[in-house]
């Protein structure tokens, strides 16, 4: 019987909490070891799992490395590729286990929402589809934009359970999260840089 690729990877990431949970800290060439053999799907999630919440740095720490695995995914990469100086990169075990075990219940909910799904009949196509939108959310997760960190985040984390099930439904609901993300944080920094346009103008105006 086939199993339940949700439920892989709630299970996973169980797994991975055990495995780490002995050591203080791990490094990003350990945890992509660790999860390599589910190709960029997995990866996706553990690094957008964090920039969900919108904590100081966090975006950043999480957005470069969703960017570099978009790009990946775009150019047609079989399974992810790092930098040296990106996989010495250490995160302690316990900050690991927490975004884990606080993303879990959320996981498991979404488990037991969607328990039917729409079949993809073109995975390449998907996967390009997914690339690029993941690139478009990444960037908007690096980037020091109000609003910009959490649809985004979820976005990318929908996509990507999505293409490990299979399931197109699950990838257009994720791009349509993550564009509303960029829409709301997009029309916030417009409005910003209007309003210290107008700023500037009424104050030149004083000279």
């Amino acid at each position: 019987m086939e199993k339940n690729i949700d439920n892989r990877i709630s299970t996973i990431l169980k797994k991975l909490s055990l495995e780490v949970k002995d050591s203080e800290h791990i490094s990003i060439s350990q945890i992509m070891g660790m999860l390599q053999q589910y190709g960029f799907s997995l990866l996706m999630i553990i690094f957008a799992m964090p920039c969900v919440l919108p904590l100081p740095g966090i975006s950043f720490i999480g957005g470069v490395p969703l960017t570099y695995f978009s790009v990946q995914i775009l150019r047609g990469f079989t399974s992810p590729k790092i930098p040296t100086w990106l996989a010495k990169k250490q995160v302690t075990s316990e900050s690991l286990i927490n975004v884990i075990n606080k993303a879990l219940p959320y996981l498991e909910k979404l488990e037991r929402s969607f328990q039917w799904k729409f079949p993809i009949d073109n995975m390449l196509v998907a996967t390009r589809l997914m690339g690029i939108f993941s690139l478009l959310f990444a960037i908007y997760i690096t980037l020091p934009l109000p609003l910009g960190n959490s649809l985004p985040s979820i976005g990318i984390i929908l996509m990507s359970i999505g293409l490990l099930n299979k399931d197109l439904l699950l990838i257009i609901i994720g791009i349509l999260v993550g564009m509303v993300g960029v829409v709301l944080a997009s029309s916030f920094a417009a409005g910003m840089i209007g309003l210290v346009s107008i700023f500037i103008v009424k104050f030149c105006s004083f000279f």
